[in-house]
């Protein structure tokens, strides 16, 4: 996927990826990434995430879960410049954040919940 999306809904994501205005098709580390300044306005992954990528310059709603931490090592997860609303499904407690501009938003509640992210990660790149 690529360009500007208006609603995405999955079953659940194992081993897949989901890009919108990624220009290089990897997992985007810096801001400059991202070569436009596409948005999904929702995406929901209603079944199990594991070891899949998703990454866009905004989302206005991201819901995820339940979230399977590990993956071997592999680094996997969420990159974006800001989220205006995030949905998660963590050990079966459902948490929302709004307007994230940063990782440690994300982190914070991990660690609150005493959740190790282990291979889990969210790139918040703003």
């Amino acid at each position: 996927m690529r360009g500007h999306s208006t609603s995405v809904t999955v079953g659940s994501m194992t081993g897949s990826t989901i890009y919108a205005g990624i220009g290089n098709g990897s997992f985007p580390s810096t801001n400059s990434d991202f070569t436009s300044k596409s948005t999904i306005s929702t995406l929901t992954v209603k079944g199990t995430y594991a070891g899949s990528y998703i990454a866009a310059a905004n989302f206005k709603t991201l819901s995820i879960g339940p979230i399977t931490y590990a993956d071997n090592g592999n680094p996997f997860g969420v990159a974006a410049l800001s989220i205006q609303q995030l949905k998660l499904l963590l050990n079966k407690r459902k948490i929302t954040l709004r307007k994230v501009t940063t990782s440690s938003q994300v982190l914070g509640v991990f660690t609150s919940l005493g959740i190790a992210p282990q291979d889990l990660t969210f790139r918040i790149l703003s």
